[in-house]
């Protein structure tokens, strides 16, 4: 099956109008149904037990039933209530092979969710065969008709070269369209781009606006951003006490860097009253999940007794874990050094057992 690619095409500047191009594309969908729809009559054939749509229970010639099928798709798009959105109801069902017909007569009067929808469906080959090409096509389409998501797929199949060449000023682009529409990891890779530089220029007075409305709307990795740059005074005022607030929000939604970083503020006080009870909770999470950062601090909480009771064994055991993965710390080498014999020996032989978790 042909596919035409709405970016190239207009690119060469060739007198095809952006109507002609969408019935085009429009044109190789119907084929694909048609595809489809031969398909599954074929399997009816033999099926056995396996269940095909009902309208090809009533016999007739392929022709006859491609007909009915597309006759009573259209029937109910016409009689559905306003608002109703047929094919990704038949998607959530998984009556892929309506859901693409109904989505491509949907497609045809410009609806945007639609083209969304038939984006999608190419680009996973659900219902029809997959075609990166045409999921780029139809997801430009309904991008510039004002569908976010599509903008936002988009973006990332011109990121990731994914059924077009790569393009990461393109995927910018699309990201951004989404972004003004409220998309909340647009928002984030948007904001992400202009704080890495790459593609788009480094600005952290553009980054940290993104950045903070996708941490409002609940996205962790923007959380654990925005409070980068509220600690640091990095495109937006400095202010340590918001810097903790969205350290805190991005721990407790599971973001690793982010619960290190906020047991951190409350081990010291830092934007929030200290709190060493609640910093060891959280520096004891992290040492279980792995973080020889954390494996550190916990030696040390349990070395001075500080949110643990004093352990000096406990405390040696995770210097010995944590040394052993590569974090070297002279204090604790000497504390070891200073522990009697049985002590240094239980220790070892705890960090030992401890150790086959975190290699």
């Amino acid at each position: 099956m042909q596919t035409i690619c709405l970016i190239t095409h207009l690119k060469t500047g060739k007198l095809t109008t952006v109507l002609s191009l969408v019935t085009k594309i429009i044109f190789a969908s119907l084929i694909a149904c048609v595809f489809a729809l031969k398909t599954a009559h074929a399997q009816e054939a033999g099926a056995g037990e396996r269940k095909v749509p009902a309208i090809f229970a009533n016999g007739g010639t392929e022709a006859d039933i491609e007909t009915r099928f597309i006759e009573k798709i259209r029937e109910l798009i016409e009689n559905a209530e306003p608002g109703a959105d047929i094919p990704y109801g038949f998607f959530q069902r998984g009556l892929y092979l309506s859901a693409l017909v109904s989505a491509t007569e949907l497609a045809k009067k410009d609806d945007a969710a639609a083209q969304t929808l038939l984006g999608e469906l190419y680009r996973g080959g659900v219902g029809v065969r997959q075609d990166l090409e045409a999921a780029v096509s139809w997801y430009t389409l309904a991008a510039n008709n004002g569908n976010r998501e599509a903008a936002f797929q988009l973006g990332f199949m011109y990121l990731d070269g994914i059924g077009t060449e790569k393009d990461k000023l393109k995927a910018a682009k699309y990201f951004m369209l989404a972004a003004d529409k409220g998309h909340v990891l647009a928002l984030y890779n948007v904001g992400l781009m202009y704080l890495t530089g790459d593609p788009l220029e480094k600005n952290f007075e553009k980054a940290a606006p993104l950045l903070l409305q996708a941490a409002k709307d609940g996205n962790h990795d923007a959380q654990f951003a925005i409070a980068e740059l509220y600690s640091e005074g990095k495109g937006i005022a400095k202010n340590e006490i918001l810097a903790t607030v969205y350290f805190g929000q991005a721990a407790r939604g599971g973001h690793d860097t982010a619960q290190l970083a906020y047991a951190e503020r409350l081990l010291f006080g830092k934007g929030i009253g200290k709190n060493e009870d609640d910093a060891a909770l959280w520096f004891i999470r992290r040492a279980h999940k792995g973080n020889v950062i954390a494996q550190n601090r916990l030696a040390h909480l349990y070395r001075l007794g500080k949110g643990v009771a004093l352990d000096p064994i406990t405390a040696a055991s995770w210097h010995l874990i944590s040394k052993k993965r590569g974090f070297e710390d002279k204090e604790l080498d000497t504390f070891i050094e200073e522990l009697d014999d049985e002590a240094r020996e239980v220790a070892t032989r705890k960090a030992e057992e401890w150790q086959p978790k975190f290699n």
